[in-house]
């Protein structure tokens, strides 16, 4: 039986070779797959920022502050940033803004929605060692409805995310704020 195999290996080393090369570039693929998209337990911040680690990749939810009065811009700054010592290359399916926000009331139903991407195109975006991209977004107190309801006062939570909501490359834990 071993002579068998010594003998199988010996004459297709060259296709045993490919396809041990293959699978452990599958499963290569597969693992960084499942890195980038592996959510956290979000546990919300009661702190002006907020940060998610899955590296190469850091993204970080910036506000001036968490209390607001009723109608007053909340404004937000996101940044996605390469925290490994290698160049990293992000793939967005879409080509304008890359990082968006979410917004949820207490009863954790989202309410709204700053989507990053209009164009379905594919846009890489290679950082180097500590490179960022940033955006800074704000939310005016409304809900995501036709008639742009404001919202009533209260604790809000407020989300970033680089990626599409559907399928975010990466979210942060939520910041909680305060409309009175």
């Amino acid at each position: 039986m071993v002579r068998a195999l010594v003998g199988l290996f010996s004459r297709h080393w060259k296709i045993v070779g490919l396809v041990l090369l293959s699978v452990l570039a599958l499963a290569s693929a597969v693992y960084a797959y499942w890195r980038i998209n592996t959510q956290t337990t979000l546990t919300p911040s009661t702190e002006s920022y907020a940060v998610a680690l899955s590296p190469p990749l850091e993204l970080r939810i910036e506000l001036d502050k968490t209390e607001f009065q009723l109608g007053e811009t909340v404004n937000i700054r996101l940044f996605l940033k390469n925290i490994s010592n290698q160049t990293t290359t992000v793939v967005f399916p879409y080509v304008d803004g890359k990082l968006g926000f979410n917004v949820k009331d207490s009863s954790d139903e989202v309410i709204y929605i700053r989507n990053p991407g209009v164009y379905p195109m594919f846009a890489n975006v290679t950082l180097a060692p500590g490179g960022q991209i940033s955006e800074t977004l704000d939310w005016s107190q409304v809900k995501e409805t036709p008639e742009r309801q404001p919202v009533d006062p209260g604790a809000y939570k407020i989300i970033g995310r680089a990626g599409r909501y559907w399928s975010p490359l990466l979210e942060t834990q939520p910041i909680i704020i305060v409309i009175g």
